[in-house]
């Protein structure tokens, strides 16, 4: 079903709710004192069906100087405002302050709605008409077209349905209803309240995104988990909500107590909790209150509202009618995402002086004036969805960024963020890479700085210990964390694709068993690294292999080599040009396939071997015999059974 949410604006009494009581037959007062006082306190909410089908709900906005802050709340979402204004008193104060915040809130489809008619003459209707006209050109709102109704006779009212859907015909084409539409879910909550036997309703307008039945949501701020249990639009049950729709919610896992007006429904990760945001601001032209720097001010965002204190970035002042960028330091946290738009009112006294946009959740203290920062801002505020990207991906340096935190700093759908990421990535502008289904992003300028310290932290290794293959990947972990965090193993498996380096796997080289030292993981090296093979290699060698000939079975003892020889030997061993047998026990593997080989043959015959029997067979001491079998035992040629001097077939 096609959707439509259509906003009332304009001073108290001028017919708001007797208007949305023509147009839908529907009564939005639903607060005792409202239908005590004949007032509208706060939002109300009522529908009706276009003649295409289109379902357009309409926001029955309050229209007292009290209630601004609800009608700022009831702006979130509108596609279209219903500006009335009294025939019988023309335009008013509440009037302008509502046209300004409406402005300010980034609300562009106006009808301006001349109510009352039948109180009035025609000559007196053609002058508040001329008056509206001077007005709409003072205002902006040149292009918006002006009905004349009366909500108690029904005069005017088809023409005004007509007019309504015309409108919502040219909002189904919109982009900006498009790009809503795929965010990421958000439902800004107005009231929460408990039904007997169901438990928590929140009830809101959802702003952007999809819910269904089922679907897992955090309340934001608290990020408290909950589960919809159940949907209702316009009164009745739906499996799903869409963007723009009033919308309640039967929440699980969350009570009363834990919501509360103001808070944003969405999914995990998908909205910035924050005290402090980068903004830029406009003040109204026709204010009266200049804002200096650490002003105390009323914020006013969607549903929720807090006082804030401003610190202008490139001004000690704002007059009316200028605009500069800004920090507000919140004093509550609020969900907010990049581009909400707020409307700022003066501590005291209460009064609208402006607003302006959001271009930066969770922002760090810096120094006023800097040009860095200007600029900065005006990038995030005039970049595109690509751009912005590609600058946040930048910003972040060397901590990676994974999609569903840039998605909650865009505020737009995961997927979409994936496809501008792949393009970005095609254009050689950022890197991807990703381990157990987590993908990480940084910047190319980030990644070329990376990868040339990690190839030298690597290099620097190799050259402290040049008879090693590589150097322990937890090692380079931990090097890599220290810039990448928990992104570094994700990325030295990207380096590894990308034919930086290489893995070494212990095991495919030596078996563990046959090696003097417990292996600690894989090692890494630079492809086409080879280890060292200089004159102090050759040299250890050589005498190596001649004093194991000559010494046959009765094996060497290595105990008292130095750091550097000891490397040699390590490396040897990998090698397979010299074999460990046991404790500080070396030999050639030659030698050990011959001995291996006539201990296997007797154990064929005999089934069983003995100490005696081999120092025969090998012509050496009972030592030498038993770091033998160790080494046979250690391998799984021989076990010992009963005696200490006898081994079996293992």
């Amino acid at each position: 079903m096609k959707h439509f949410v259509i906003g009332t604006a304009g001073h108290i009494d001028h017919g708001k709710t007797a208007l949305i009581r023509a147009l839908t037959g529907q009564d939005t007062d639903r607060l005792p004192e409202e239908k005590q006082r004949g007032i509208t306190t706060d939002l109300g909410f009522a529908s009706f069906d276009l003649e295409d089908g289109t379902k357009a709900g309409i926001i029955d906005v309050p229209g007292h100087e009290r209630f601004i802050h609800n009608m700022a709340a009831g702006a979130a979402g509108m596609d279209l405002v219903l500006l009335v204004i009294a025939a019988d008193e023309g335009i008013m104060p509440q009037t302008r302050e509502h046209m300004d915040i409406l402005r300010i809130l980034g609300v562009e489809n106006y009808i301006i709605v001349l109510n009352k008619c039948d109180l009035a003459d025609s000559e007196w209707l053609e002058m508040v008409e001329k008056e509206i006209r001077e007005e709409q050109k003072e205002s902006g709102l040149a292009d918006a077209p002006v009905v004349r109704v009366s909500a108690r006779t029904g005069q005017g009212i088809e023409k005004l349905k007509r007019l309504i859907g015309a409108y919502a015909q040219r909002t189904e084409e919109n982009e900006e209803v498009r790009k809503r539409a795929e965010a990421p879910a958000r439902l800004l909550v107005d009231r929460v309240f408990t039904v007997q036997g169901f438990g928590t309703v929140v009830t809101g307008t959802l702003l952007e995104g999809r819910i269904e039945k089922g679907q897992e949501l955090t309340v934001f701020p608290g990020k408290k988990a909950c589960r919809v249990r159940g949907i209702q639009v316009y009164g009745r049950e739906e499996e799903f909500c869409a963007a723009g729709q009033r919308a309640a919610l039967n929440l699980a896992g969350a009570g009363k107590e834990e919501i509360r007006r103001g808070c944003v429904l969405a999914p995990e990760k998908s909205v910035k909790t924050t005290g402090s945001i980068n903004v830029r601001i406009r003040l109204l032209d026709g204010g009266q209150r200049i804002v200096k720097n650490q002003s105390r001010l009323h914020f006013y965002s969607g549903t929720s509202q807090t006082v804030c204190r401003i610190i202008l970035f490139g001004a000690d002042q704002l007059l009316p009618g200028e605009e500069g960028y800004a920090r507000l330091l919140l004093d509550k946290e609020t969900a907010l995402r990049k581009d909400d738009r707020f409307v700022l009112r003066f501590y005291s006294p209460m009064e609208t002086i402006g607003g302006g946009i959001v271009l930066e959740t969770d922002a760090a203290r810096e120094k006023r004036f800097r040009k860095e920062t200007l600029e900065r801002l005006r990038k995030k505020e005039t970049a595109g969805t690509k751009e912005l990207a590609e600058l946040l991906t930048e910003e972040k340096g060397t901590d990676a960024t994974v999609l569903d935190v840039l998605s909650a700093e865009m505020g737009i759908h995961v997927k979409t963020t994936e496809k501008i990421m792949e393009e970005l990535a095609a254009e050689g502008k950022v890197c991807g890479f990703g381990k157990n289904g987590t993908e990480y992003f940084l910047h190319r300028k980030a990644e070329t700085q990376i990868r040339g310290e990690i190839l030298e932290e690597l290099r620097g290794y190799l050259d402290r210990y040049p008879y090693r293959l590589g150097m322990p990947e937890a090692q380079l972990q931990a090097k890599a964390a220290d810039r990448l965090k928990k992104a570094a193993q994700a990325y030295i498996g990207q380096l590894a694709k990308q034919g930086d380096i290489h893995f070494i796997d212990w095991g495919r080289i030596r078996p563990a068993e046959t090696l003097s030292w417990k292996p600690g993981g894989r090692l890494i090296a630079p492809c086409g690294y080879e280890p060292a093979e200089d004159e102090e290699y050759r040299k250890t060698y050589t005498v190596f292999s001649r004093a194991a000939q000559e010494a046959g079975y009765h094996f060497l003892n290595f105990g008292d080599t130095d750091e550097k020889t000891g490397e040699i030997l390590r490396l040897l061993e990998l090698q397979g040009k010299m074999l460990w047998i046991s404790g500080d026990f070396y030999t050639t593997p030659e030698l050990i396939r011959q001995a291996a080989g006539q201990v296997r043959g007797i154990l064929e015959q005999d089934g069983k071997i003995t100490i005696s029997r081999i120092c025969s067979m090998l012509d050496t001491s009972r030592k030498n015999a038993r770091l033998l079998l160790e080494y046979t035992d250690r391998t799984g040629i021989t076990k010992k059974e009963k005696a200490e001097s006898e081994r079996v077939k293992a």
